[in-house]
């Protein structure tokens, strides 16, 4: 784990170990706000808020700002991931279980559930647990199911 590395940019270069420190926490910090603008944008498309749906273009701006931010942040991170330095690899490994943490707590606290793919797991339960059902049969029972109602 090296302390002269260069992340990201050129003028982002620490060759101190108190500027490999401070890296590492903006790194971190990076991963933790890059989960978390994650879990706030699939808790608003579960609930089936968006802007589309509210109909102003303030929001819709604001909405498609905020997914440039977090692509452009998960671009951020993967490129930094790519200085191949093992302290920043551990750093982004820890920011990113840490983020997922923090917004399952929060989800939860919420009353949301803490599972951010809990539907997918259910339904994969039920079809595993379905035996003997092949697909087709399980898609024709449910769309019948759906209908029916």
């Amino acid at each position: 784990m090296s302390e002269d590395v260069y992340i990201l940019f050129d003028w982002w270069h620490a060759t101190s170990s108190a500027g490999y420190a401070c890296s590492l926490a903006a790194v971190y910090a990076a991963c933790v706000a890059h989960e978390l603008l994650l879990a706030r944008r699939r808790s608003l498309r579960a609930a089936g808020t968006s802007s589309a749906t509210c109909g102003s273009r303030m929001l819709a701006a604001c909405d498609a700002a905020e997914e440039i931010l977090v692509v452009a942040l998960g671009f951020a991170i993967m490129l930094v991931l790519m200085t191949f330095n093992g302290g920043i690899f551990c750093v982004v490994t820890l920011g990113v279980v840490s983020g997922r943490r923090i917004a399952r707590r929060a989800a939860a606290g919420r009353g949301a559930s803490p599972r951010v793919h809990s539907s997918a797991h259910e339904s994969a339960r039920r079809f595993l647990a379905s035996g003997s059902e092949t697909l087709s049969e399980r898609d024709e029972s449910e769309h019948d199911l759906c209908h029916s109602v």
